[in-house]
């Protein structure tokens, strides 16, 4: 690395960095504790927090329903194909002894 090189590595590393005035802006529309406290107490976090437990309770349960029901309509759909297989079989049979098929509701 030359002297060149490392000047003008100074130099961009420099442009880069914040300066006082920057600086003096950020803190200037910074919040500060005083003004976080008028936001929120801790009883008010204290209740958020409480009401996202109930909520995440409410949502794990909801979840293990939902899981419950896929897996009992899973169990289902395990026999459809073979259902369906059955069914054709007995047209089939149906049509060779002559018998007339009857339509019923599944």
């Amino acid at each position: 690395m030359t002297l060149e090189d490392f000047a003008t590595l100074l130099q961009t590393d420099l442009a880069r960095m914040a300066t006082k005035e920057d600086l003096k802006a950020i803190r200037e529309e910074m919040a500060t504790k005083k003004d976080l406290e008028q936001f929120a107490t801790k009883k008010d976090l204290a209740d958020v927090r409480e009401e996202m437990a109930i909520s995440f309770s409410t949502l794990g349960d909801r979840i293990v329903n939902a899981k419950d029901e896929l897996q009992e309509q899973i169990a289902g759909l395990k026999y459809a194909k073979e259902i369906d297989e059955l069914r054709a079989r007995v047209q089939m049979l149906e049509q060779k002894v002559g018998i007339r098929p009857t339509r019923r509701a599944a």
